[in-house]
């Protein structure tokens, strides 16, 4: 892959106080609690994310939203009425590991907070929409009570 030797030398990326601060200032701007967002990933490159359609989102993040949560998309622009970020990556990261918990659809993002001991999240695998990571937050306050609502 990407043409690198097998035994090229491998490394996780390092978060910066720069990283930090502008996470920071990014839920400074968005006026939201990192204790109480939910951050949502719908978009991917590595699969077919149109798999589920918009108004699945919306229905998670309504119903996110009447529990108390902020509700974030990672988005250039706000989605359906819900306001978005879109950072660099590293600031992402961090911006994420900030937040209360993640719901994804499967994307090379997981990778990364995995790689990187980001465990406050759920990532929706396409196609057999099953759940294959699911904390116990997601599975507590969605999945168990909303399984057939949201699918």
């Amino acid at each position: 892959m990407l043409n690198l030797p097998l035994d090229t030398e491998r490394f996780i990326p390092e978060i910066t106080d720069e990283n930090r601060q502008k996470a920071d200032e990014k839920y400074k701007k968005l006026g939201i609690n990192p204790d109480k967002t939910i951050i949502l990933i719908q978009d991917s490159v590595m699969f077919d994310y149109r798999v589920l359609k918009p108004e699945f989102w919306v229905k998670l993040a309504q119903e996110l939203k009447s529990k108390g949560y902020d509700v974030i998309f990672n988005a250039k622009k706000d989605f359906k009425g819900f306001k978005s970020t879109f950072l660099n990556i590293m600031d992402f990261v961090e911006f994420a590991k900030k937040a209360k918990h993640i719901i994804s659809f499967r994307s090379g993002i997981n990778d990364l907070f995995a790689a990187m001991n980001i465990d406050n999240m759920s990532v929706i695998y396409p196609y057999n929409m099953e759940v294959i990571w699911a904390d116990k937050f997601f599975f507590d306050n969605l999945l168990n009570k909303y399984h057939e609502k949201l699918f």
